[in-house]
């Protein structure tokens, strides 16, 4: 029974552990949330932003110096709703749209911690940056007539329900008034929203690329595109997998029921030198109860001997003989 019951355990185990593995690898989406930021800027493009962000600095290693992953012009610097992919979105790797560690004195809650570490959200949000300063105008018609069928395509592709549309100032505590007051973002979430439940995909979009697919397939695939961050934490989580696996479920999995065989202790053979030493005690316990005083056997009476001179056989002692007979076991004296 309880060989079961381990065997039962380490199935358990191996099943939970495998359906962890496909899940973080292959099920669950890269992306959680969609970020949109306006530059606060007149003009702008992906090349313009990438030569800023560099100079100013701020990217963690081996990203590209340009915080977002996609780019929708105004027509100074690029087209009027033109959409451009930064190396970022081409390469899967983590945004860095969010400024990180800002306003943890205004931590209130536990829920509040995401948006004092901001870098959550760089590490599961797709960041959208649109040409322009919003504070006061809108973006321009063609700007939301890209953006629409983009966010529609990526909330289709990773799942990412409308009420993870956000604005770069909702997912940080640093002031900030990204993407803009005039930006309609409440009005833009309905919108998407019935696009969605229409299931009716609207204009072609170009997003995606072969690599993109691949390292969406299977993240860990980033290492050959330039990701690494993302590709090095589920890589260790799978190494934390298969080291549970190995240490916890496999040896439940190889239980097995112990004879009685096993169960009696195995006879141990003593080394030579042991043997020796032994040997050589034995020799000297001899040497020491066989005295050289003592007769030697030829010398010694036989017992029919001791019986004509009146002696007594099982002692051996003979007639007139008073000597009180020593046991050699038990070194204890027989009353006479």
């Amino acid at each position: 029974m309880f060989l079961r019951i381990k065997r039962a355990s380490g199935w358990f185990l191996a099943a939970l552990i495998a359906l962890l593995f496909l899940y973080y690898n292959f099920v669950k989406p890269r992306w959680k949330y969609i970020i949109i930021h306006h530059s606060s800027t007149r003009l702008g493009s992906v090349r313009i932003f990438r030569n800023g962000h560099e100079e100013r600095g701020g990217a963690w290693p081996f990203n590209d110096p340009m915080f977002y992953h996609l780019v929708i012009g105004n027509g100074h610097g690029s087209g009027d709703g033109e959409l451009e992919r930064g190396r970022r979105w081409l390469r899967q790797q983590l945004g860095g749209g969010c400024c990180s560690l800002k306003g943890l004195d205004r931590v209130e809650r536990i829920s509040d911690l995401p948006l004092a570490f901001s870098d959550y959200y760089n590490y599961t949000g797709i960041h959208i940056c649109l040409v322009g300063e919003f504070s006061k105008n809108p973006p321009s018609g063609a700007q939301i007539s890209t953006l629409c069928p983009v966010v529609e395509k990526l909330c289709r592709r990773y799942r990412i329900p409308p009420e993870r549309i956000l604005g770069h100032r909702d997912v940080q505590m640093a002031p900030t008034d990204c993407p803009g007051r005039a930006f309609p973002m409440e009005r833009f979430r309905r919108q998407i929203e019935r696009r969605l439940n229409t299931r009716l995909e609207g204009r072609k979009v170009s997003l995606f690329t072969w690599r993109i697919t691949l390292v969406n397939l299977w993240p860990v695939l980033g290492f050959f595109f330039g990701e690494y961050y993302f590709a090095t934490a589920l890589l260790l989580f799978n190494l934390f997998l298969a080291f549970l696996f190995i240490k916890a479920a496999l040896p439940l999995l190889r239980a097995r029921p112990v004879s009685l065989e096993e169960e009696e202790p195995e006879t141990q053979l003593l080394p030579v030198p042991a043997c020796r030493e032994i040997c050589e005690e034995a020799m000297a316990l001899e040497d020491e109860m066989f005295s050289p005083d003592d007769p030697a056997p030829e010398q010694m009476m036989q017992p029919a001997e001791i019986l004509e001179s009146g002696g007594n056989p099982l002692t051996g002692q003979e007639e007139g003989d008073s000597t009180i007979p020593v046991n050699r076991c038990d070194d204890e004296k027989i009353d006479p």
